[in-house]
């Protein structure tokens, strides 16, 4: 039987008792820091790009626009949202999966919850949880095989696997049967897309990808409530997901492990820092080095960073230089990042301004760091352990370890420090939204189980916006 049927009949059976509650408070956390991010990438140059195009398209009125008000055709609105929750790579990532989950599937979330007319917090939050398992499940799977990483990676996975989990929560909430969830991801696999030369040419489409797919996982359920017909052997048949994609090479276990009573987003990590998540450790060992010796950057003579010798970070280790979009080519950079950290004591969502990015003086810095593949693997899924190691200019080496990345679960953004992270987003730039305005966001997602309707939260964060 394919994996799609499997986990249609979870799906179906699903009920909201099935959460734990650490599950529960970890997702309210996460929609949170989902909205917050959301906020300060819905002024960015891609996401205002995605939000004039949507709304010169108009049509029929069925979801919101986050913090506008405007309605639009729902997988219309899912697209626009999830290009402003990743426009600044601030979003969330689950390490081992290598998938930014809330991207796809909130949006998709909250425009299927309008479409209906309104759906309870505890519907909401389990159909949230069911596309966010079956996203991290599926790039689980993908990155456990024996033969990952001998080959070239070509695809994002959060792209590949994302719009399956948007499929997933619209299915959930449009109360699908199991042969209804399987015909809906049948038609999502006709619409599978997501370059990794997005990232290598520093593309725009680099914020567009999980975009597309959760755009294709709400079309796709919407078709297949219609009886249009999809593939039946989604993920595991001759031209299947996993033999198309994946060249037939993925572990099944990870797929059902414990399906249905363990729910994937408890291991979904939070960013502290609005970048490629391979660049945190790095980061946090340079910023708790400098502190600790007490470093000035006057005294930084050379920066070497070691990483463990995993396929991924070749993402992130090559020279710096700026190429077609400062900011991305900030963002994917270990050099820059770090040496903006010894600059600034700090990354934030400044830091990736294409004027900051420019500087010559952080170009001078990160030439001065050096980034060395060179660690063994103690465990393939963590991203850690990174060393920095920072000599002075008298002669002087001090080195810093970092084990589990800040924002991990094992080392997670309790929820003041989501609140702290929401809030810091909402100001950005100068914006000027009450502390009222906030609270009463902040407070209807951590109390979501209690809810009676989810739009609740389109209109709190209507409020915010400035035109």
């Amino acid at each position: 039987m394919d994996f799609a049927y499997e986990y249609a009949e979870m799906l179906v059976g699903a009920k909201f008792e099935d959460l734990s509650p650490q599950v529960v408070e970890t997702t309210k956390r996460f929609i949170l820091d989902t909205l917050g991010v959301a906020f300060a990438g819905c002024r960015t140059k891609e996401a205002k790009k995605a939000i004039h195009f949507v709304q010169d398209m108009r049509g029929k009125e069925e979801a919101s626009l986050l913090f506008s008000g405007d309605k639009l055709p729902a997988v219309n609105a899912v697209f626009a949202n999830s290009v402003m929750i990743h426009a600044l790579d601030f979003d969330d990532t689950h390490d081992r999966a290598v998938v930014h989950c809330y991207s796809t599937n909130l949006p998709a979330a909250l425009a299927i919850c309008e479409h209906l007319g309104g759906v309870r917090g505890k519907d909401f939050l389990l159909a949230l949880n069911i596309g966010i398992d079956l996203t991290c499940r599926l790039g689980l799977a993908i990155g456990s095989a024996s033969g990952f990483g001998a080959k070239a990676v070509n695809f994002i996975r959060s792209a590949v696997c994302g719009g399956f989990g948007a499929c997933a929560v619209a299915a959930k909430l449009l109360d699908f049967t199991v042969d209804e969830v399987v015909n809906a991801f049948g038609i999502m696999l006709s619409q599978v897309a997501g370059t990794r030369q997005a990232v290598v040419d520093s593309a725009m489409t680099k914020r567009f990808q999980p975009a597309f797919a959760a755009k294709a996982g709400v079309l796709s359920a919407m078709l297949g409530g219609l009886g249009i017909s999809g593939c039946r052997d989604v993920f595991e048949g001759p031209y299947g997901f996993f033999n198309s994609y994946w060249s037939g090479d993925y572990l099944r276990e990870e797929l059902v492990r414990n399906l249905g009573r363990h729910f994937e987003g408890i291991n979904v990590s939070f960013k502290p820092y609005p970048c490629c998540r391979y660049n945190h450790g790095a980061i946090e060992a340079v910023l708790q080095c400098m502190k600790s010796q007490r470093i000035t950057e006057s005294e930084v003579a050379h920066v070497t960073v070691h990483l463990p010798l995993q396929p991924f970070y070749d993402v992130v280790s090559r020279p710096f230089e700026i190429r077609n979009d400062p900011a991305v080519d900030g963002q994917f950079n270990m050099a820059y990042t770090v040496a903006s950290a010894i600059m600034d004591g700090f990354v934030f969502l400044e830091t990736f301004h294409p004027e900051t990015v420019r500087q010559t003086q952080r170009k001078e810095l990160a030439d001065r760091v050096k980034v060395q593949i060179d660690l063994p693997v103690v465990d393939r899924s963590s991203l850690g352990p990174v060393v920095v190691e920072i000599l002075t200019k008298n002669g002087i080496t001090h080195s810093f370890q970092v084990e589990h990345f800040k924002g991990s679960p094992q080392n997670t953004l309790n929820r003041e420090e989501c609140i702290e992270k929401f809030e810091r987003c909402i100001k950005y730039e100068g914006q000027s939204i009450r502390k009222t305005d906030m609270n009463a966001v902040i407070e209807t997602v951590f109390n979501l189980e209690n809810v009676e309707d989810v739009t609740e939260i389109i209109r709190k964060t209507a409020v915010f916006n400035t035109g």
